[in-house]
C-alpha cells in the first residue's frame, strides 16, 4: 500500500514538473527567433550587404 501512495505521489509531482520544462524551453525557443528575426536587419548593415537604415535598426 504504501508503494502504491509513494508511485502515485512521484507520478502526480512528476507530470506538471515535465509540463513546466517543455513550456519553459517552447518559450525559450520562440524568444530566440524572435531575437534573431531582430538582429538580422543590423547584421547584414554591420556586414556592409546592405546599406545603413535607421529606420531598421
Amino acid at each position: 500500500m504504501r508503494r502504491i501512495v509513494v508511485i502515485v505521489a512521484a507520478v502526480a509531482v512528476g507530470i506538471p514538473v515535465a509540463y513546466a520544462q517543455s513550456t519553459a524551453i517552447s518559450q525559450r525557443q520562440q524568444a530566440m527567433k524572435a531575437m534573431g528575426a531582430a538582429m538580422k536587419a543590423p547584421a547584414l548593415m554591420g556586414k556592409g550587404v546592405t546599406q545603413f537604415d535607421l529606420a531598421k535598426v
